[in-house]
């Protein structure tokens, strides 16, 4: 019985050990790289044109260009499948309630979630605005689609309404969901699991300079926000309202993407702003609609307790209130109880 935030929430898993983390990161891991294999021999056979081969090394030595759409969707279509990798470790490990690795309420809160989207878009809406005002760089005079033909509008709808959100949530339920609640199992203290994951998180982008400050500072963001909410619906809004107008950004506009991922100051001085008004909105709107934070575990109405003493999987002792026994009734004298 208690109260338990976002980042706690293993502990009500009555399977719950200090390895159990590690062996759903095992074998979430060697699933995903099997399926991330898979993925490659399908690209490498279907797509990968020796006109895109040349594109795709330009990409990577480095300078400003536009992605293809396709491109787009691929690196969106390949993180989705960390979802069900990472539902394959917690079956496998007898972890339970599975939808408390979105929030505490045991699922995705969608009216929650549409809120902090449409809070999000609108934020980043603004940063658009403001850009444009500053220096013009996203002017219409620079928009120009590097995809065409009659399949592009599928595709685009396909990428920006389907595999972007999926490819958020995934990387979300990884870097705030499992890796958030698994430091949860060993540490108390919130500060601890919304920091330690910030350096994986920001790996996994493989970006440097400035961008990994900015990468750092989102990563951060996006940790209080799940601890703070109790979920990840808000930082999943922010992931695709940012990964939205990043996407959108270099398939549509001319010379916007630097491919060396370094970044400025410039553009980590806007990011923080951007985060901290999110944040700063988040928290108003949560008051206001009176979010549920935390899970509480309290004694049903009626209900006697009796105290026993016991010891976590670590050895250290702790109380444990379980329901008292009924008591049994006895005949009075005389008199026979029914059956």
């Amino acid at each position: 019985m208690g109260s338990y935030a976002f980042h706690r929430l293993t502990w009500l898993n009555p399977h719950k050990h200090w390895w159990r983390p590690l062996a759903v990161a095992a074998i979430c891991a060697i699933s995903f790289l099997f399926v991330s294999i898979v993925i490659g021999i399908v690209a490498a056979v279907t797509i990968i044109s020796p006109a895109n081969y040349h594109l795709l090394m330009s990409l990577y030595q480095g300078g400003s260009t536009q992605a293809p759409l396709w491109l787009v969707a691929f690196m969106l279509a390949s993180v989705v499948p960390l979802i069900p990798c990472l539902y394959l470790g917690y079956l496998a490990t007898q972890q339970r309630n599975l939808g408390f690795l979105w929030s505490v309420a045991g699922r995705i809160r969608w009216g929650w979630f549409a809120q902090c989207l449409g809070v999000a878009g609108l934020t980043y809406l603004a940063y658009l605005a403001g850009d444009l005002a500053l220096d013009g760089s996203l002017s219409p005079a620079t928009w120009s689609p590097a995809d065409s033909g009659s399949w592009w509008p599928v595709l685009a709808l396909m990428t920006f309404i389907v595999l972007l959100p999926a490819q958020c949530a995934a990387e979300e339920l990884v870097f705030r969901g499992f890796l958030m609640q698994s430091i949860g199992t060993w540490v108390r203290h919130p500060a601890v699991a919304i920091v330690a994951p910030v350096p994986f998180f920001v790996l996994a982008h493989l970006y440097s300079g400035w961008a990994m400050l900015d990468i750092a500072a989102f990563a951060l963001t996006a940790g209080w926000l799940a601890w703070r909410t109790g979920g990840l619906e808000a930082a999943v809004a922010l992931h695709v309202a940012n990964n939205a107008v990043a996407f959108a950004v270099s398939t549509w506009v001319i010379g916007t993407i630097d491919t060396t991922t370094e970044g400025d100051a410039v553009s980590l001085a806007m990011s923080l702003i951007v985060d901290a008004v999110y944040i700063g909105l988040i928290e108003v709107l949560a008051r206001r609609v009176r979010l549920i934070r935390t899970v509480e575990i309290a004694p049903e109405p009626g209900t006697s307790y009796i105290s026993v003493a016991a010891r976590d999987y670590r050895g250290t002792p702790l109380t444990v209130r379980l329901p008292a026994p009924p008591a049994v009734p006895t005949p009075t004298s005389g008199i026979s109880p029914r059956p």
